[in-house]
């Protein structure tokens, strides 16, 4: 049994599947009914009831807590059902304080105890707020929530009924949405404010611009860099901090997918633009901002632990790195019975922000222009001989545009609209116990990704599967169900108690494919390139397409010019 909560004369515990026998006894009565499913809803069955429970099951899967089974603190004996739900009412998706106890109980204050309990529970679990709702004529229900602390906000129309809506918000600690990379001083640079030429404009200045800008340098071009706000201000400020080769696949699932040459060629390639980071870390006195400890793909479950394997044996086949990690090598925080783990020596981590905003400052000692808070205008004036970029205060007129947008690639280059933008969330939190993750760690097929840095502080992101499609956005704002998971995953599956200090969203591009965009905008003449869409696998992926499109600008030839999928696909 999982206790959920506790209080004087009862307990909330998580539902199980033999807990149906409960679920229809409760809510076939008529007496429970006349206020859950009041007419016109269809009378309420023993399968209804079932589907109630399995909803309640999930719910408990997906969040970490859920709907809870009230049973007798004294004897045992089942009193009925309580706890909190995500749910969505008039639009809005919020967690609720459901109740509803066998009519023998009633009358005895039960709920309103449980009320409380299942409260105090959301507290704990550092929710903002909690709603309730009741039919305008459930006065009984409307004595618990005001008993219990909540507040009446008008009616509503639920169900296509009316109900009366009750809150309570809970104070947070104080938390910064600005992502932790970014949360540190920085002198903007100045706008485009008139008209300039160049030969090479780059519009973007995340790890796709910067790195782009760089291989034009490497090959005697200095481009003209435009950023909307601030180099490191997008996606690549906002992200994990993973510095993995590979394609955001796992290594046998791209040999599925691409076929098992292109698989090679991109793995191959991912791993000498890693390297090649590395080294170039080093040049522009960033070394401090990359860390090669290797990275753990940890199987949650039996079915990935069998998936880590196949992993494995095709990196092997094709001669690639990779070593299986037994339970009993794993790091204390993430050790379970049964769990099995891939480790890549070669991957790491990154201080995303300090490696991009290195290279910037980088490219300005060797030439290039930067200037921030300088959107492009769309669409782009493709000429004869030459491309116009508006801005607001300014054109530019270049020879060639590379357009290095990921997410947003398709506002510049319409043909790129199979690249979708979508939200991933991420935290940090303040300093705890240092050592619990040596290095990085992918879990559950990569959906969840963290890694503890030098000075003990967490950073943690995933969960985007509980995002859905409220996910599918171009909004950089932390969804609070997907915020509320993951701090229930630093507390009970890595045992983290420091405080989260830092909570942000980032917008990544994503392709059904799911490869990388690269190459020359069809109908340009090759006067517009892009690249973009890497999966949430940006940090290398991005750094080897600028290489490929810095080579097809300047000798109109490389050898990966089919590595990835062209701009249109």
């Amino acid at each position: 049994m999982i206790l959920a909560f506790t209080a004087e004369r009862l307990l909330g515990r998580r539902p199980e599947p033999s807990d149906a026998e409960h679920y229809c006894r409760l809510f076939l009565d008529p007496e429970v009914t006349r206020w859950l499913d009041p007419p016109p809803s269809p009378p309420s069955d023993a399968q209804a009831a079932r589907d109630s429970l399995e909803r309640d099951l999930d719910h408990w899967e997906r969040h970490g807590f859920g709907p809870a089974i009230l049973v007798d603190g004294r004897d045992g004996a089942f009193l009925g059902r309580g706890g909190l739900n995500w749910t969505t009412v008039a639009g809005e998706f919020a967690v609720e304080l459901p109740w509803a106890l066998l009519p023998a109980r009633w009358g005895e204050g039960l709920a309103t105890e449980a009320a409380r309990a299942a409260l105090a529970w959301a507290r704990d679990l550092e929710l903002s707020e909690v709603m309730s709702l009741a039919l305008i004529d459930n006065h009984a229900s409307q004595r618990v929530m005001q008993k219990a602390g909540l507040r009446r906000e008008g009616e509503i129309e639920h169900d296509g009924l009316p109900h009366v809506r009750y809150r309570l918000r809970f104070p947070r600690p104080s938390t910064s949405t600005v992502p932790f990379w970014q949360d540190r001083p920085y002198a903007p640079r100045p706008a485009l404010n008139g008209d300039v030429r160049c030969e090479v404009c780059v519009i973007g200045g995340g790890i796709g611009g910067v790195a782009t800008a760089h291989h034009l340098a490497e090959r005697g071009i200095h481009s003209i860099l435009l950023e909307a706000a601030t180099v490191a201000g997008g996606a690549s400020g906002r992200n994990g901090g993973f510095l993995i080769a590979g394609a955001a696949p796992m290594y046998h699932e791209t040999s599925r997918l691409w076929g098992a040459l292109r698989a090679r060629r991109v793995h191959q390639a991912t791993l000498d633009g890693q390297a090649a980071l590395v080294r170039l870390a080093e040049e522009v006195r960033a070394a401090g901002a990359l860390r090669i400890t290797g990275l753990l793909r940890l199987a949650m479950d039996e079915e990935e632990a069998s998936d880590v394997l196949a992993h494995h044996a095709a990196l092997a086949r094709d001669g690639f790195p990779g070593e299986i990690v037994e339970a009993s090598e794993l790091p204390d925080a993430v050790r379970r019975p049964g769990r099995r783990a891939l480790l890549t020596p070669h991957d790491g981590a990154m201080h995303p922000v300090e490696l991009v905003r290195s290279i910037a400052r980088d490219l300005e000692r060797r030439g290039v222009r930067i200037l921030e808070s300088t959107p492009a205008v769309a669409p782009l004036a493709v000429q004869r001989d030459h491309v116009v970029v508006a801005t607001p205060r300014g054109r530019v007129v270049a020879d060639r545009v590379v357009v290095a947008l990921d997410s947003q690639l398709a506002g510049l280059i319409p043909a790129a609209s199979a690249i979708r933008p979508r939200r991933l969330n991420a935290c940090a939190t303040a300093p705890a116990l240092r050592g619990l993750l040596p290095m990085p760690v992918y879990a559950r097929h990569g959906t969840e990704y963290v890694q503890q840095l030098p000075d003990g502080r967490v950073v943690l992101g995933g969960f985007s599967d509980l995002d859905g499609d409220a996910s599918w956005t171009a909004e950089a704002v932390a969804s609070e169900p997907v915020q509320g998971r993951l701090d229930r995953y630093l507390r009970e599956e890595l045992g983290v108690r420091a405080p989260v200090t830092h909570r942000w969203a980032g917008i990544v591009g994503y392709a059904e494919d799911p490869l990388p965009r690269c190459g020359p905008v069809p109908g340009t003449e090759e006067r517009v390139f892009g690249l973009g869409g890497y999966n949430g696998t940006g940090n290398v992926q991005a750094f080897v397409a600028a290489r490929i499109v810095s080579e097809l600008l300047t000798t109109g030839e490389s050898v990966d010019a089919d590595l990835y999928a062209p701009v249109d696909a």
